[in-house]
């Protein structure tokens, strides 16, 4: 089995020792770095960028021909944390040395506080992996940080609770709430210093949800869900479905016989996923798709209305009156006023 070593030093140096153990050409874009691998037994990307204040990321993206591991070494003097995220796929941590080895599902995440030990992370043959890796200094980052927040608590009584166990891991129950932080950093466009800026952004609100789960789960012994990652992942499908076909006269009934899923687990999926039942999910995405189309299209209302599936104009008008404090025509004719004064 192919092992890749690596002394964890600055993102710099840890993909100058990538390029050393695996084939690839590597590229540099604003303050990050790009492997694009094309070796016998990997393909894909692996990118990675370094923060100011005591964060870094790497994320793979790969297809695994051959089983290999990945042993990131801390620095003696390392007080890091890292937090893995799988997005696809499956790996495996082996735990301190032990030859015990605990899997990482996709959507599922694992808390490391290394100390001396070594991290070790296994990728299986015959899996298309994402993944992200976000270390993160706490000692060096709450020095710099002089306001308490929420976040920086957190922070600090994960790390003493970790440390207390002397370089344990915590994993976490599935979360789906970081797939759609995922998806921002796959279809991520900007160039430049507006590219480092989101790109910033959204590797730390997957920190954050993160950081909020591992707390939830380590000191108030709270499951976010109460499903299984089955029924969450079905539920992910009906709500795609239903943003694929907003038109359709959707029930609960209907919805629960396509996807063979019980009313009350469809009914909770959608309000711990998204805080809204399922009439009000649909509801709320016809309103936003009929504001984005009085906003492109030249189409009246009750063209808007039938499209988006209502049945009613008037039923359509109260609840985007609820949403945009105004009618859908007075809405309309703002539009046509600014467009004009342009």
């Amino acid at each position: 089995m192919k092992t890749i070593k690596l002394l964890d030093h600055s993102i710099e140096r840890i993909f100058g020792q990538l390029t050393s153990q695996i084939k690839g050409e590597l590229t540099q874009q604003g303050g990050g770095y790009n492997l694009k691998i094309h070796d016998f037994e990997i393909q894909g990307i692996i990118t990675g960028s370094e923060f100011s204040d005591s964060i870094s990321f790497i994320r793979c993206q790969l297809s695994v021909k051959e089983r290999f591991a990945v042993v990131l070494q801390p620095i003696k003097t390392s007080t890091s944390l890292y937090f893995i995220y799988c997005n696809k796929g499956k790996i495996t941590h082996e735990i301190r040395d032990r030859e015990l080895y605990r899997p990482i599902y996709e959507n599922q995440s694992v808390v490391i506080s290394p100390s001396l030990s070594s991290v070790r992370l296994h990728f299986l043959e015959d899996y298309t992996q994402e993944l992200l890796i976000i270390k993160m200094d706490p000692t060096r980052y709450l020095k710099n940080k002089s306001t308490m927040s929420d976040f920086n608590d957190n922070l600090s009584r994960i790390y003493k609770k970790l440390n207390e166990r002397n370089g344990n891991a915590h994993y976490g129950s599935l979360n789906l709430y970081v797939c759609d932080h995922f998806k921002e950093l796959n279809d991520l466009k900007h160039e430049g210093v507006l590219r480092e800026v989101f790109l910033e952004g959204q590797v730390k609100l997957i920190l954050a949800k993160l950081l909020k789960q591992c707390d939830n789960e380590l000191f108030q012994n709270n499951k976010p869900y109460g499903l299984s990652s089955s029924d969450l992942k079905k539920v992910k499908q009906i709500s795609n479905f239903i943003d694929l076909n907003y038109s359709l006269p959707h029930t609960v009934k209907d919805l629960t016989q396509k996807f063979k899923i019980s009313p009350s687990k469809l009914q909770k999926g959608f309000k711990i996923l998204y805080n809204r039942t399922v009439s009000n999910y649909i509801k709320n995405l016809r309103v936003e798709i009929a504001e984005e189309m009085i906003k492109t299209k030249e189409c009246t209302i009750s063209e808007i209305v039938y499209e988006i599936g209502f049945t009613s104009r008037s039923y359509f008008s109260k609840i985007f009156k609820d949403k945009y404090n105004c009618s859908p025509k007075d809405y309309q004719d703002l539009l046509k006023s600014n467009r004009q004064c342009v």
